[in-house]
């Protein structure tokens, strides 16, 4: 219900003649002095990745880019393969005018990054607009571009997508199991399910009773982002552990 409302009110504002901005990455409406600084206007609309649907992003995305405005997508946990694409936004059929990535980028070593079109370049950044002390230093680019070479190297996409479906199997059988598991939402390796028991109690219950990593996402969202080189095996002992803490709520 949140995005069909935030949605009405972008195109609502889009409508009125000024521009509107497409953000994927949080979950919120606001003010940018930098949107306005960029693009004369500093309206914004932003989505949660982890919960997002095809036709959250696919016909905003569409509208906007129809009506001459810019798109940003937020790639820094959906991004590096994780979705079954390289970038998530390649599911949806748009491309962004600019693009954050960061976390997998460096697998493990800290960096983040982001894209611009030659037109964004053009209307918005000079030289020194944009620096840091340590941006662009060898260690981080060096880790960086290992880091692609080792996705083309063990053609990690490929496998997200051989190995996600037996993952999201396994995900649905919880949900038609458990009367508290409503949902499973998410792309490939970047799987949501919607809980109606306390999340945070079912987070701290994996981690100390079966030494199981799990995260939250909201109030009522169980994140799960396995690595993205997990076999079956993982995620029979994964299914095994978490089974153990959703009989604990029965």
């Amino acid at each position: 219900m949140y995005y069909k409302r935030a949605i009405e009110g972008v195109i609502e504002s889009a409508s009125k003649s000024f521009k509107s901005i497409l953000v994927t990455g949080a979950r919120q409406v606001g003010k940018s002095t930098v949107l306005k600084h960029m693009f004369d206007t500093d309206e914004y609309i932003t989505f949660d990745d982890i919960i997002i649907r095809d036709e959250t992003i696919r016909e905003p995305g569409l509208f906007f880019r129809n009506h001459n405005n810019p798109i940003i997508l937020d790639e820094v946990q959906c991004g590096m393969g994780r979705t079954g694409a390289m970038y998530a936004y390649q599911h949806y059929g748009i491309k962004p005018d600019i693009m954050t990535a960061a976390k997998a980028l460096g697998n493990g070593v800290p960096v983040g990054a982001f894209a611009v079109t030659n037109a964004v370049a053009e209307s918005s950044l000079i030289p020194g607009d944009h620096g840091t002390t340590y941006g662009g230093n060898p260690l981080c680019t060096a880790a960086v571009s290992q880091v692609f070479d080792m996705f083309e190297e063990y053609k990690l996409v490929d496998h997200v997508n051989k190995i996600s479906p037996y993952f999201e199997q396994v995900l649905d059988i919880f949900v038609n199991k458990y009367d508290f598991i409503t949902a499973r939402r998410g792309h490939g390796l970047m799987q949501g399910l919607v809980l109606t028991i306390p999340v945070k109690e079912v987070v701290t219950k994996a981690l100390l009773e079966q030494q199981l990593v799990v995260l939250s996402a909201g109030s009522d969202v169980l994140r799960l982002l396995p690595p993205l080189v997990i076999t079956e095996q993982d995620i029979d002992e994964f299914k095994e552990k978490i089974e153990k803490v959703f009989d604990t709520f029965l």
